[in-house]
């Protein structure tokens, strides 16, 4: 017969704080076993407390999370450990996943004596005293949030696989996971802000954050300075979401891919933030003063959405890509993600960049927008060699700085390796895209460059191009296209510059594709001949022979004019050859293929 007293002599039941009576049954655990040992517990909050750094038995996060899981209703778990911090938790397994179905769990790292939150409007002066380090980049998750309502807070997380891995999973019987939050947190470096992570050897699984299965309303981040994550230091992404159903995540207010501080760059070594194969209704910054992230200094993509047409309704906005944490290039070197700013690829359908994001500084260029790939589905339009391809159809680029910092000054993308990337970059099989309202300057290549087979339906509309290394508007073949350079199957069905035949001070007279919405522009002082269009004056529709007319206003006096010309398919030519505002004459325009 077992004597009560020395069966339970030395075992932890559980740190509750309720007001009703535990009744607790005797439920033996096998020796090393993780668990709590009721089987009667309170639905009201319960309260668990880490007191050491051990990785399992009585006082460890192991034993604290089993706890919690077991206990019905919301559960928080704070720290309570002995001595100087920063403490550090190693694992040597997986934790136990925050499972409980009746309550979400608060592991509540601010707590800990001598912790607290950041108060910088911009940086992170967060102080964080517990830091769980794991055994390398190819190896197991740090905290699994499987059920739903759980928080993440006050803790920093360094060489996991993944260090906060967010899911529907069967461990909780493949219970909804919903509004889960990750908020004041450093994912990828340690308290100090350094990263044990150097290249080489990495599982191509190993991220920061990594969304998926279905979980839906995740919060990274809130616009109160408290909740900025510092996401910075992962062997791949910083995040990364993915798969039908995996909607509706929020990422607010983070610091992703530099230092706490904002001064020293510890790259994630992926992309900044990855949304793909699915996902829906993500939001990457906001409008509203505090939501917008910085996100720069990573070595792949700035932003990526991609893969596939379901990948929709996706939104970035009011973020700083590029920069650093002001929206200037005070340390182009420290900042520049080495990819695009933003990359929305592989047939991905109506997402939005925009607007308020100062996209400048980025390696390869500003956004890039490609309907290339594959995709088995039958009646898609024909691709090479016999594949099926889908277009990137209907993403809206709107109200951006594209290649100026917050203050307007130069900040240009696409100078990476001696490089010429563009501004913005539509390729093979872009569809329908929108760019409108967006400030472009600076940058190594053209402003808008449109290439690629059926590249088409584009609409480039009431923007602000000034001093970038190529044309404003550069469509496939390279180089000013006047009417006659473009062969019939081009981007955007070719269709051609208007022409501004007659001058005055007051009046302007044209021709255009018939039907077609003519957008008049004062150039760019110092632009190149064909462009660049800098201040939208007005738009016009030609008549069904083509020809406009519109009256000046007083702005264009003396001043050179340009135009575009958009058909009814939304197809925009490149900018016209320019014409000064003094010229009373009708003008006839010498383009390579002559008169």
């Amino acid at each position: 017969m077992i004597n009560p007293r020395s069966f339970w002599a030395g075992r932890r039941l559980f740190s509750i704080v309720t007001s009703t009576i535990v009744v607790l049954s005797g439920v033996w655990l096998a020796p090393g076993v993780e668990g709590p040992v009721s089987a009667t517990v309170s639905a009201q909050a319960g309260s668990f407390v880490v007191t050491n750094t051990l990785d399992r038995g009585a006082g460890s996060l192991r034993r604290a999370i089993s706890d919690a899981n077991a206990h019905l209703g919301a559960d928080t778990i704070t720290f309570n450990i002995p001595g100087t911090g920063p403490h550090t938790i190693r694992l040597a397994s997986n934790l136990p996943g925050l499972s409980d179905t009746t309550g979400g769990t608060t592991l509540d790292g601010y707590s800990q004596p001598g912790a607290a939150p950041n108060t910088d409007p911009r940086a992170s002066n967060a102080k964080i005293m517990i830091q769980l380090e794991g055994q390398g980049v190819n190896r197991f998750y740090a905290v699994n949030l499987i059920s739903s309502n759980n928080v993440v807070r006050g803790l920093a997380f360094s060489n996991f696989r993944r260090a906060l891995y967010v899911a529907v999973s069967p461990t909780s019987g493949n219970a909804p996971v919903d509004s889960n939050r990750i908020i004041g947190t450093f994912v990828g470096i340690n308290a100090a802000g350094v990263s044990p992570y150097t290249e080489g050897g990495v599982d191509t699984g190993a991220y920061g954050i990594y969304i998926e299965k279905g979980a839906t309303n995740t919060v990274i981040g809130t616009a109160a300075p408290a909740d900025r994550n510092v996401i910075s230091g992962n062997a791949q992404d910083g995040i990364y979401i993915i798969n039908p159903g995996t909607n509706v995540t929020r990422i607010v207010n983070n610091i992703v891919g530099l230092d706490p501080t904002g001064t020293r760059r510890v790259r994630n070594w992926g992309d900044g933030i990855d949304v793909n194969e699915g996902v829906q209704n993500t939001v990457i910054g906001g409008t509203q003063p505090g939501e917008g992230n910085v996100i720069s200094g990573n070595q792949g993509e700035g932003v990526e959405i991609s893969h596939f047409i379901t990948t929709t309704r996706n939104l970035v906005m009011g973020n700083f890509i590029g920069t650093d944490l002001a929206g200037r290039n005070s340390a182009p070197e420290v900042t520049m993600n080495r990819g695009f700013g933003v990359s929305l690829e592989d047939r991905v359908t109506g997402n939005t960049v925009g607007p308020n994001n100062i996209i400048a500084n980025n390696g390869k260029g500003g956004i890039y927008v490609s309907g290339i790939g594959t995709n088995p589905t039958p009646g898609l339009i024909p691709g090479p060699v016999g594949e099926l391809q889908q277009a990137a159809d209907g993403d809206r680029i709107t109200s951006n700085s594209i290649g100026l910092d917050i203050d307007g000054a130069p900040a240009g993308n696409g100078f990476i390796d001696g490089g010429f990337g563009d501004g913005i970059w539509l390729n093979s099989n872009t569809q329908q895209a929108v760019i409108e309202g967006n400030k472009i300057a600076y940058n190594a290549g053209a402003g808008v460059r449109i290439t690629g087979a059926r590249s088409d339906f584009n609409r480039v509309s009431r923007n602000s191009f000034r001093s970038n290394g190529g044309l404003a508007i550069d469509i496939d073949p390279a180089g000013a296209n006047g009417t006659s350079a473009c062969s019939g199957d081009g981007p955007n069905q070719c269709v051609q510059a208007p022409v501004l035949t007659t001058v005055e001070p007051r009046r302007v007279v044209g021709s255009a594709c018939a039907s077609c919405t003519v957008e008049l522009y004062l150039a760019a002082r110092g632009a190149d001949v064909a462009g660049e269009g800098e201040e939208f004056l007005l738009a016009v529709t030609a008549d069904s022979a083509g020809r406009w007319e519109a009256a000046l206003p007083p702005a264009a006096a003396n001043r050179v004019l340009t135009a575009t010309a958009t058909d009814a398919r939304g197809n925009t030519s490149e900018f016209s050859f320019n014409a000064p505002s003094t010229i009373y004459l009708p003008l006839v325009m010498v383009t390579r293929g002559g008169r």
